[in-house]
Formats: C-alpha cells, sequence, structure tokens
C-alpha cells in the first residue's frame, strides 16, 4: 500500500506537471502523455498513443540533431537540446527538452522519457534583442558617418565665410571680383541655413514637435514662384538643362494645407533632382486624383538610384554614396524629412528609378477645398512682394538684445525712411513705448535678457492693443511660433531673416495705422 500511495503521488505529479512529458517504449512509441503535452501540442492522449514523436517535427531543424540525440538516449545518455516542433494546428513553437532513458534493476533501457519545456516567447525575446542590437549597431555606423559628413558640410561654407570675409575686410579688392567674393559667401550663407534648417527640421519630426498650420493656399501660385527660381538656377549653374512644369487643374484652385511645409517638399525634391542632373530635362508638376488628392511629381534624367537602394533612401542619415570621396554635396536629410512631411499633411511619398536614366519622385497631399473660397492669386501672400518701400512718418520700434543683430535690421529699413528706436531689455521696450505713444509697429525679439518677448509684448498690448507685435523666433524653438501668437504678436518671422521677406510682412500690417 505504501507503494501503491507513492505510485499514486507520482501520477499525481506527472499529470498536473507544468512540464509537457512523454514517455515512449525503447521504439520510441508514445505510450503515454501528459494533460500538458496535450495543451502545447493540440494532440490527445488517444491521438498521441502508439505514434512516434516525430509528429511534432516541424522540418526545419537539422537531421543531425535528431541523430545525436538518438544516439546518446540509446546509448544510456541525457540528451538535453532545443528543438523547434509543429503543433497539430500547424504553428511552430521552441521546446527546452530533457530526453534520458528509463532502465529496470538490470541495467536494461525500457522506455525513454521526455520532460519539455515551452520557450517560445524566450525566444522571441532573444531574437527580438538581436535583431535590436543589429539595428542599433548599425544606426550607430549610420550616424557616425552622417556625424563626419556633417562636420564637412558645415566646414565647408564656414570656410568660405570666414576666409573671404577677411579678404574683403583686408584685401582692396574692387568690380567683378568683389562682387565673386560677395556672392560666395551670400552662397554659403544660404547652404548653411538650409543645412540648419534640415537638422532642426529632422529634430522637430523626431520628437513629435512638428505642427502642421493648415491655411489656404493655392498650389499653382507656388509651383509658379518655383518654376521661375529653378528656371534661374539652372540658368546660372550653366548646365546643359531644362526644367518644364505643368499642371491639370484650375490655376484658382484652392486648397487647405500647410503651405510652408508642401513649399519645402517641393524645394527638395527639385533641388535634390536639379543637383544629381548634369544635362537633359527636369519635368515636374501635379494633377488632380479623382478630385480627392493632388499627386506632385518630379522627373529627371539624372544619376538615378540602384534598385537595392530605393527602399532605404527616404530613410534618416542616407546617402547614396557613403564613401568619404563623394561627388556631391548634402547630408542626405533632405528626403527623410520630405517623407515625415508629406505623411504630416496626410499624404505618402515614393519614387521610380533605373540608374544612368534618371528618377521620378511622387507624391500626394489631400485636397481640402475652402468653402466659399474665390481666393485669387493676390490674396496669396507671394515671396515675390514688392521691393520699394516708402515708410515716411511711421515710427518703429525694435525689441533686440545682439549689437549685430540690430545694425542688421538698421540696414534694412534705412531705405525705406521710416524712424527707427531701439531697446536691448523687455523693460527699457515697455519704458520707450510709455514714452512714445505713436509707435506704430514692433518687431520683437523673443530671447531678450530681464523679460522676455513673450511677457514683454503682453505688456506693451496692455498699453497699446492695436499696435502691430512682429515676432522674430529662432526657428529652433519649438512652439515658438504658437506662443508668439498666443502672447498677441499679430505675426512672426524666422531667424535667419531674409531683408524682403521682413519687409514684405511688415508692409502688411503698416499701412493699417498712421
Amino acid at each position: 500500500t505504501h507503494l501503491d500511495s507513492q505510485v499514486k503521488v507520482l501520477l499525481q505529479a506527472i499529470s498536473h506537471s507544468p512540464a509537457s512529458i512523454v514517455i515512449t517504449d525503447i521504439n520510441g512509441k508514445i505510450e503515454y502523455v501528459n494533460p500538458k503535452f496535450t495543451e502545447v501540442t493540440g494532440y490527445s492522449f488517444e491521438e498521441a498513443s502508439g505514434k512516434d514523436p516525430s509528429i511534432l517535427k516541424s522540418g526545419k531543424m537539422s537531421q543531425e540533431v535528431y541523430k545525436d540525440l538518438w544516439d546518446t538516449i540509446t546509448s544510456g545518455g541525457e540528451w538535453i537540446g532545443e528543438l523547434l516542433n509543429r503543433n497539430k494546428a500547424g504553428d511552430l513553437y521552441w521546446e527546452l527538452a530533457s530526453i534520458s532513458a528509463v532502465k529496470d534493476d538490470q541495467g536494461k533501457v525500457t522506455h525513454f522519457v521526455a520532460i519539455k519545456e515551452d520557450i517560445t516567447e524566450q525566444k522571441k525575446t532573444e531574437m527580438n534583442l538581436r535583431d535590436a542590437k543589429q539595428k542599433a549597431e548599425e544606426s550607430d555606423g549610420l550616424k557616425t558617418a552622417f556625424l563626419a559628413n556633417m562636420s564637412h558640410e558645415i566646414r565647408t561654407p564656414m570656410n568660405a565665410i570666414v576666409g573671404f570675409s577677411e579678404l574683403l575686410r583686408t584685401s582692396n579688392v574692387q568690380g567683378v571680383e568683389r562682387e565673386e567674393y560677395f556672392n560666395i559667401i551670400n552662397t554659403s550663407c544660404r547652404t548653411l541655413s538650409n543645412l540648419i534648417d534640415d537638422i532642426i527640421d529632422l529634430a522637430k519630426i523626431e520628437s513629435g514637435q512638428t505642427k502642421i498650420v493648415e491655411e489656404a493656399c493655392q498650389p499653382s501660385v507656388i509651383m509658379k514662384e518655383l518654376q521661375l527660381y529653378f528656371s534661374e538656377e539652372v540658368q546660372k549653374s550653366g548646365k546643359a538643362l531644362r526644367i518644364v512644369m505643368d499642371f491639370d487643374f484650375p490655376s484658382d484652385l484652392v486648397t487647405k494645407t500647410d503651405e510652408f511645409r508642401l513649399r519645402q517638399v517641393l524645394t527638395n525634391l527639385l533641388g535634390n533632382s536639379f543637383k544629381f542632373t548634369d544635362k537633359g530635362l527636369i519635368s515636374w508638376g501635379a494633377r488632380l486624383i479623382d478630385n480627392e488628392e493632388i499627386e506632385f511629381y518630379v522627373k529627371d534624367t539624372g544619376i538615378g538610384i540602384e534598385k537595392e537602394h530605393l527602399e532605404s533612401i527616404f530613410e534618416r542619415f542616407r546617402q547614396l554614396d557613403g564613401s568619404s570621396v563623394r561627388k556631391y554635396e548634402g547630408t542626405g536629410l533632405g528626403l527623410s524629412v520630405s517623407k515625415s512631411l508629406v505623411e504630416l499633411l496626410g499624404g505618402r511619398i515614393w519614387v521610380d528609378s533605373e540608374v544612368g536614366k534618371g528618377s521620378e519622385f511622387k507624391f500626394t497631399i489631400p485636397i481640402r477645398y475652402v468653402k466659399g473660397s474665390t481666393m485669387t492669386p493676390d490674396d496669396i501672400s507671394s515671396s515675390k512682394g514688392k521691393d520699394l518701400f516708402d515708410w515716411e512718418g511711421y515710427n518703429i520700434l525694435v525689441v533686440e538684445d545682439n549689437v549685430s543683430n540690430f545694425e542688421f535690421l538698421k540696414a534694412v529699413l534705412s531705405k525705406t525712411k521710416s524712424n527707427i528706436l531701439w531697446a536691448e531689455t523687455g523693460p527699457s521696450a515697455i519704458e520707450i513705448f510709455k514714452e512714445n505713444e505713436n509707435i506704430h509697429l514692433v518687431l520683437m525679439d523673443i530671447q531678450i535678457p530681464e523679460l522676455d518677448g513673450y511677457e514683454t509684448t503682453r505688456e506693451i498690448l496692455k498699453i497699446n492693443p492695436d499696435v502691430p507685435v512682429i515676432a522674430q523666433t529662432a526657428f529652433a524653438m519649438s512652439r515658438d511660433r504658437e506662443k508668439s501668437l498666443e502672447a498677441g504678436c499679430i505675426d512672426y518671422i524666422s531667424k535667419p531673416i531674409k531683408p524682403l521677406d521682413l519687409l514684405n510682412l511688415m508692409e502688411k500690417y503698416i499701412p493699417v495705422v498712421k
């Protein structure tokens, strides 16, 4: 009876075991399986009885593993290892198995027993970790190459700016040469500014801080401007290249989207085509699809992209040529930023290309019609504004703590015949405002000492709620734009400031008061 109760306990233990237990005869035919085995494999006791455990084989393990297992257990040893099996439903699962021989009193093998634990989840975690590690290593490699590339990109225009500025200061260059030096400095500043914009855009997109501001805009106006700009660039470059633009919708079509971001994506794609195409044609344009979206395309006869790179071309830090000797300048950020922006606008972007033949980039944006809108091109503020301003008799307060920035603004405003007042801090701006009641417009730097631009704006508007305040925001700062408008600013302009853009923006608000 003592033996009976022991057998009972053993049976209970085996049937409630959290591991699968299989007992076979010496030929490997199944004699017993516990409930856990049924739960894991889907085969009942009846279905498994008399069968070979090979019913669980997945066909994905090497024959060597099974040979080693059989050799080990038939010679009386214990085999421990991982097996990839297939359950009754056809799904794969991993098991950690311990299989050994059961011997009688004479040491003769009578049965084999397998105790197995389902380790599918652990295996998944392990594989995920391995993938993550591989991805992280690849990403580190890409970032290192990107940073090396970036420092080169920044240093090149910086060297030109520093070098040629010094030459203008120390040598008496005149005429054509002087003009050439200025052009180089100007181009280098533009390059640097674009580069910084890209880095900042990327950082803002990564951290989810890029806000899309949808307003009524006219795609045809943006397209005509870009066509004009790139035609000039093509002409200046001396390349044997033509650029042709076309769209198949009425030029007064108005849609709600973020005009600034749409222009940015188109500029990126056209800039790429221009950079990578030495001769032939860039044809670009847009068409309506089912009156629901606009599809833009930019097609060139440039260097093209290899098939295996078509997937990765929109990834961050990628540039086709990762080598140190590169024919083309650039950070490889443009396409990554463009893809994120197109998706934020509610569209998608893709590319078709053939090496040596050229590429065609396409992207869509949804059409959001503006009710009751019959906007004319004049209503859309075009960056090609006027360039002569007469603001005689107007008082403009410039709030700016940086002397060289103020000197720049003063130089820009000098042609307008306006009267300029200058405050270096928030409190002194408020003071000047109290003393001069007839200030017609305020240019407000946001980052100023003692009292920031937001607070200063609020205080000034308490004194005169009607005065237009235009914020100058550092593009890098997230939410600058929203916070400026919340503080009561009528508009804003991002640094680095282009003189004509600033004057055209001010012109919008100056005629209201005098």
